[in-house]
């Protein structure tokens, strides 16, 4: 089996997809309050200059800039701290990533090892905090920061949204509880397997589960693995964490599973373990015939 596959294949568990789910809904609703906050900031700046008759008192007299300038004017003017300005320029371009790099939002829920390798070099851009922070600001910079001295554009958007927005809050809550629950069970289910997983550490090479002599071209297991596999199933240890041990899918090794129990489980008669290198000695040539 491939080194980047795991023992029970390459379909997420419950757990996996209702985080991905979870993600989702999130970044629909982060999407949603990053550009709602984008648009007020630069609705009001062009409201409020609006009706600023006198050019000098108009905050930008072309017309209303990118919001990241809007957002650096408010900031030296006393409206935000600075720490608020970096806030606000990181959700909106935090929306800019969902939109444009949803990939980097979600490779880390995955099966494969290869893609889990690529944690090192690679950093998931998933902020499970961003959203409440999205919604402080949405809040914040009308209700506060910019409650005096401006004029609000009028906008229908949360209304419209309205609907969808109650229906993502509610599937949020419920998607929480179910992967609280299922993370309890994997907790547990992960401590059991890890205790399967250990061990000795002076076990001489000829018994080492992943070996490349356990195992045929095509990555299927040799009988000198099968015979590996059927000693590890004599020590209690489950077919997920010889799995896990041998580099080889589960399905693949119930089927030995069955086999090991016919043949009595614990009790079957002892077997010689193939020479560790037999199949890279040199075979005798067969004499060539006379005529």
């Amino acid at each position: 089996m491939s080194r980047h596959r795991h023992p029970e294949g390459s379909r997420l568990p419950a757990l996996e997809r209702n985080i991905l789910k979870y993600r989702a809904f999130e970044m629909m609703l982060t999407l949603f309050y990053a550009e709602e906050l984008k648009q007020f900031l630069v609705g009001t700046i062009k409201a409020t200059d609006h009706w600023r008759r006198d050019p000098a008192k108009k905050w930008f007299p072309k017309g209303p800039p990118h919001y990241r300038a809007i957002v650096e004017r408010l900031a030296k003017d006393g409206y935000l701290t600075d720490d608020q300005q970096d806030e606000i320029i990181k959700i909106v371009e935090y929306r800019n990533n969902i939109a444009h790099e949803l990939q980097n939002m979600t490779f880390d829920v995955s099966r494969s090892t290869y893609m889990r390798g690529m944690r090192e070099v690679a950093k998931p851009k998933y902020d499970y905090g961003m959203l409440e922070r999205a919604k402080f600001y949405r809040r914040f910079l009308p209700d506060t920061a910019m409650r005096r001295n401006f004029v609000s554009e009028l906008s229908m958007n949360a209304s419209w949204f309205r609907s969808a927005e109650q229906t993502y809050e509610r599937e949020l809550k419920l998607l929480e509880k179910k992967i609280i629950a299922q993370q309890n069970v994997r907790k547990g289910k992960l401590g059991k397997l890890q205790a399967e997983l250990k061990l000795p550490d002076d076990l001489p090479e000829e018994l080492w589960p992943y070996h490349p002599a356990n195992e045929r071209t095509n990555g299927t297991l040799n009988p000198r693995g099968v015979e590996i596999a059927y000693r590890l199933f004599d020590q209690g240890k489950s077919t997920l964490a010889v799995g896990y041990l041998m580099h080889i899918s589960k399905k693949a090794l119930d089927a030995h599973y069955k086999t090991w129990l016919r043949l009595g489980g614990k009790d079957r008669p002892p077997v010689e373990l193939p020479d560790l290198y037999e199949r890279f000695k040199k075979k005798p040539k067969r004499p060539s015939r006379g005529r």
